[in-house]
């Protein structure tokens, strides 16, 4: 019996105990809800007055609408072109027509002249070795027909074989007649082609197409369609 009674003895002190410190902790708890309650209210209290609580509509924001944006004006995207875009060389892919003459041949010329036109860019699309016609001939030198020499000419054009070659790249005809040198052999420039291995006027190692329009009539005179590659 005593050891029965002490176990409810110490029950009892057990439950006080532990219904005491609920109270504790209940109390502590509504300390802390009480202190946030009144750190919350002092904030609201020291917001500016001026700050509206209600929620902002979209509507009567002051965002600009797209309909209302002010047009771009072009002028806000022009680039100022300078003085040395304005001095820029376009640069055109061309076509131009070469006949290496029987004194380029007969001479062993032709594979300086033809490394030359490499070594300056060309490639070469088209090209063959022929004995031209004096029917041909005549065709192509007709504008030089009402000169004493024109019979000159074709002879020494059908003499022996030459080559026929079409060259392509940038600004092909004027560059190629550069790169030949003036018509006259003895007035053409030094370094060029027929300064270096020229004779005259007639032997000049080569003829080029002196315009884009004449090289494209020229092409088509001397070379089919097929022979012609086209990279």
């Amino acid at each position: 019996m005593k050891t029965r009674r002490g176990q409810l003895i110490s029950g009892s002190l057990f439950l006080v105990y532990m219904f005491r410190n609920f109270l504790y902790s209940v109390r502590y708890a509504h300390c802390c809800i009480a202190v946030i309650a009144f750190t919350s209210f002092l904030s609201a209290e020291e917001a500016p007055s001026n700050i509206s609580m209600e929620p902002t509509s979209v509507a009567a924001t002051s965002l600009p609408m797209a309909d209302k944006d002010p047009p771009i004006s072009h002028t806000q995207f022009t680039v100022p072109i300078t003085s040395s875009d304005k001095n820029k060389t376009t640069h055109t892919m061309e076509r131009t027509f070469i006949i290496l003459k029987p004194d380029c041949l007969q001479n062993k010329h032709a594979g300086d002249v033809i490394s030359r036109f490499e070594s300056a860019g060309f490639f070469i699309i088209a090209c063959k070795m022929t004995r031209l016609s004096d029917v041909v001939l005549r065709e192509h030198y007709a504008h030089l027909a009402h000169l004493p020499f024109f019979s000159e000419i074709i002879d020494f054009m059908s003499s022996s074989p030459v080559i026929l070659m079409i060259l392509e790249g940038e600004n092909c005809v004027a560059h190629v007649r550069e790169i030949l040198g003036a018509t006259d052999s003895q007035a053409a420039a030094p370094g060029t082609i027929r300064k270096t291995y020229g004779t005259d006027k007639m032997r000049n190692i080569a003829h080029a197409s002196d315009s884009p329009q004449n090289a494209k009539i020229e092409m088509r005179r001397f070379f089919k369609a097929d022979e012609i590659c086209n990279p």
